[in-house]
Protein backbone atom coordinates (compact mmCIF):
# COMPACT_ATOMS: atom_id res chain seq x y z
CA UNK A 1 0.00 0.00 0.00
CA UNK A 2 2.84 2.25 0.87
CA UNK A 3 4.48 1.47 -2.60
CA UNK A 4 1.46 2.18 -4.55
CA UNK A 5 0.62 5.34 -2.46
CA UNK A 6 4.47 6.82 -3.11
CA UNK A 7 3.46 6.10 -7.04
CA UNK A 8 0.74 8.14 -7.16
CA UNK A 9 2.25 11.21 -5.22
CA UNK A 10 4.93 10.65 -7.76
CA UNK A 11 2.90 10.48 -10.93
CA UNK A 12 1.05 13.87 -9.26
CA UNK A 13 4.45 15.44 -8.33
CA UNK A 14 5.66 14.97 -12.08
CA UNK A 15 2.51 16.08 -13.55
CA UNK A 16 2.48 19.11 -11.77
CA UNK A 17 6.36 19.77 -12.77
CA UNK A 18 5.01 19.15 -16.46
CA UNK A 19 2.28 22.05 -16.13
CA UNK A 20 4.63 24.55 -14.36
CA UNK A 21 7.11 24.20 -16.87
CA UNK A 22 4.57 24.57 -19.91
CA UNK A 23 2.66 27.58 -18.02
CA UNK A 24 5.94 29.07 -17.64
CA UNK A 25 6.87 28.79 -21.57
CA UNK A 26 3.52 30.55 -22.20
CA UNK A 27 4.24 33.24 -19.71
CA UNK A 28 7.75 33.77 -21.57
CA UNK A 29 6.04 34.02 -25.18
CA UNK A 30 3.69 36.91 -24.20
CA UNK A 31 5.97 39.36 -22.81
CA UNK A 32 9.64 40.71 -22.71
CA UNK A 33 11.73 38.34 -20.34
CA UNK A 34 13.46 40.06 -17.69
CA UNK A 35 15.69 37.13 -16.51
CA UNK A 36 18.94 38.67 -15.71
CA UNK A 37 20.88 36.72 -13.52
CA UNK A 38 18.32 33.51 -13.33
CA UNK A 39 19.43 29.91 -13.09
CA UNK A 40 17.33 28.30 -15.77
CA UNK A 41 19.59 25.32 -16.06
CA UNK A 42 18.30 21.88 -17.54
CA UNK A 43 14.69 23.57 -18.48
CA UNK A 44 12.97 22.89 -21.55
CA UNK A 45 12.85 26.17 -23.07
CA UNK A 46 12.34 24.97 -27.03
CA UNK A 47 10.47 27.20 -29.40
CA UNK A 48 9.86 29.78 -26.61
CA UNK A 49 9.72 33.57 -27.49
CA UNK A 50 12.54 35.19 -25.99
CA UNK A 51 13.17 37.79 -28.23
CA UNK A 52 14.74 40.77 -26.77
CA UNK A 53 15.01 39.41 -23.73
CA UNK A 54 17.70 40.48 -20.76
CA UNK A 55 19.26 37.20 -20.03
CA UNK A 56 22.48 39.12 -18.85
CA UNK A 57 24.61 36.38 -16.84
CA UNK A 58 21.85 33.72 -16.46
CA UNK A 59 22.81 29.89 -16.14
CA UNK A 60 21.60 28.11 -18.77
CA UNK A 61 23.59 25.34 -18.49
CA UNK A 62 22.28 22.24 -19.81
CA UNK A 63 19.09 24.03 -20.94
CA UNK A 64 17.29 23.06 -24.15
CA UNK A 65 17.00 26.54 -26.19
CA UNK A 66 16.26 24.04 -29.48
CA UNK A 67 14.39 26.53 -31.87
CA UNK A 68 13.74 29.33 -29.54
CA UNK A 69 13.62 32.97 -30.80
CA UNK A 70 16.45 34.49 -29.25
CA UNK A 71 16.59 37.69 -31.33
CA UNK A 72 17.98 40.90 -30.04
CA UNK A 73 18.38 39.05 -26.73
CA UNK A 74 21.29 40.20 -24.20
CA UNK A 75 22.66 37.03 -23.41
CA UNK A 76 26.29 38.68 -22.16
CA UNK A 77 27.63 36.77 -19.64
CA UNK A 78 25.71 34.20 -19.97
CA UNK A 79 26.64 30.29 -18.73
CA UNK A 80 25.23 28.33 -21.98
CA UNK A 81 27.42 25.36 -20.98
CA UNK A 82 25.82 22.36 -22.72
CA UNK A 83 22.73 24.26 -23.65
CA UNK A 84 21.24 22.85 -27.22
CA UNK A 85 21.29 25.98 -29.38
CA UNK A 86 19.69 23.82 -32.35
CA UNK A 87 17.36 25.84 -34.82
CA UNK A 88 17.69 28.67 -32.01
CA UNK A 89 17.36 32.38 -33.60
CA UNK A 90 20.17 34.23 -32.19
CA UNK A 91 20.16 36.74 -35.02
CA UNK A 92 21.49 40.27 -33.14
CA UNK A 93 21.84 38.68 -29.40
CA UNK A 94 24.33 39.88 -27.64
CA UNK A 95 26.72 36.49 -26.36
CA UNK A 96 30.05 39.15 -25.02
CA UNK A 97 31.37 36.92 -22.15
CA UNK A 98 28.86 34.39 -22.91
CA UNK A 99 30.04 30.88 -22.17
CA UNK A 100 29.31 29.02 -25.43
CA UNK A 101 31.40 26.33 -27.46
CA UNK A 102 31.87 27.10 -31.22
CA UNK A 103 30.04 24.09 -31.45
CA UNK A 104 26.86 25.02 -29.95
CA UNK A 105 26.85 27.85 -31.67
CA UNK A 106 27.08 26.44 -35.04
CA UNK A 107 24.01 24.37 -34.67
CA UNK A 108 22.09 27.67 -34.69
CA UNK A 109 19.60 28.73 -37.23
CA UNK A 110 20.87 32.48 -37.74
CA UNK A 111 23.88 34.09 -35.92
CA UNK A 112 23.37 37.55 -38.70
CA UNK A 113 24.30 40.43 -36.78
CA UNK A 114 25.18 38.66 -33.61
CA UNK A 115 27.70 40.09 -31.11
CA UNK A 116 29.96 36.98 -30.24
CA UNK A 117 31.60 35.78 -27.44
CA UNK A 118 34.46 37.54 -27.92
CA UNK A 119 33.29 40.98 -28.95
CA UNK A 120 33.16 40.40 -32.86
CA UNK A 121 30.36 40.62 -34.71
CA UNK A 122 28.88 37.71 -36.95
CA UNK A 123 28.78 38.75 -40.37
CA UNK A 124 28.08 35.56 -41.77
CA UNK A 125 28.52 31.78 -42.44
Amino acid sequence: MRQLLYRVYLTGYKANLALRGRLFQIYLNRRKAHLAGADLSFLNLSRVNLSSANLREAILIRADLSGANLTNANLGGADLSGANLSDADLRGANLVGALAADEQLARAASLEGTIMPDGSVYTGR
